[in-house]
C-alpha cells in the first residue's frame, strides 16, 4: 500500500468517526463522509465497502490494543489489577469513540455475527473469566458469583 493510500484511508476512517459520534452512525451518509475529506465516492468505496467497514476495523483494533496492553502487562502484578488495566482501556475507547459509535459497533456485531455468541465470542472475554477465577482463587475478589456472571 502506498503512503498516499494509507493517509486517505486514516482520513476517511477519522472523519467518519468524528461525523458517526456528532450525529450517530445511521444519520451519516457516505456523502457527507466525502464531503468532509474533500474525497469522491469512489474514493471512498476504494479504501471502504461501507461505513460497516469502517467499525469493523475499529473493532479489531480494540481487540489489538487491548492483546497488546495485555502482553506488556507485568507478571508481578494481582489479577484484579490487570482487570482493572484491561477494563481501563475498554473505557477509555468508549470515551474517545462516544456512545453513538459504540452502541453501533455492537449492533453491528449482533447483526453480521449470527452465528457467534454475545458476548462469549467478544474481545477480551476469555481473558476476563480467567482473571476473574484467578483473582477469587487468591482472595482477590470476594464476589460469590460465577466469573461468567460477574464478566457479563
Amino acid at each position: 500500500m502506498h503512503k498516499t493510500e494509507t493517509s486517505t484511508k486514516e482520513i476517511i476512517r477519522e472523519n467518519a468517526i468524528e461525523l458517526f459520534k456528532k450525529h450517530g452512525f445511521d444519520k451519516v451518509t457516505i456523502m457527507q463522509i466525502c464531503a468532509s475529506c474533500n474525497i469522491t465516492k469512489r474514493t471512498f468505496y476504494y479504501h471502504f465497502k461501507s461505513k460497516n467497514e469502517i467499525l469493523s476495523e475499529l473493532i479489531d483494533n480494540f481487540g489489538i490494543k487491548a492483546e497488546a496492553l495485555l502482553c506488556s502487562i507485568t507478571a508481578g502484578k494481582k489479577n484484579i489489577d490487570i482487570l482493572w488495566e484491561v477494563m481501563k482501556v475498554y473505557c477509555l475507547n468508549g470515551e474517545k469513540y462516544g456512545h453513538n459509535i459504540l452502541k453501533q459497533v455492537y449492533i453491528q456485531s449482533l447483526e453480521n455475527n449470527n452465528h457467534s455468541r454475545f458476548p462469549e465470542d467478544m474481545y477480551l472475554y476469555k481473558i476476563a473469566i480467567n482473571l476473574i477465577d484467578k483473582a477469587k482463587e487468591n482472595n482477590e475478589i470476594n464476589n460469590l458469583s460465577c466469573s461468567e456472571d460477574i464478566v457479563y
